[in-house]
């Protein structure tokens, strides 16, 4: 009989990241790198819901939101995601 025991990775020092914590269902809820945090938030299925990107200034860059095949950017509407590709949309005005 075998056990196989898996470790998670916690850094990547080629990429420049110095550590990755899990949650509970074992996917990545926070990526420290050198240039700022990554925080990741999921349902209770494990669909992720919200990406926040803080670089080392300590100041929200970007976030991005996952609603169902919507995707959003800070509050903007990024594009549509479908089994043949994606919709991006196109906004007029001024």
């Amino acid at each position: 009989m075998f056990w196989l025991i898996y470790e998670n990775m916690t850094q990547n020092l080629n990429k420049g990241i110095t550590n990755i914590t899990y949650n509970h269902l074992n996917l990545p809820a926070q990526v420290l790198t050198n240039q700022g945090t990554i925080t990741y938030i999921y349902d209770a299925t494990g669909i992720k819901l919200k990406k926040t990107v803080v670089k080392n200034t300590h100041s929200i860059n970007q976030v991005t939101e996952y609603c169902g095949s919507f995707i959003y950017s800070n509050d903007v509407l990024e594009y549509i995601a479908q089994p043949e590709g994606y919709i991006e949309p196109v906004f007029f005005g001024s």
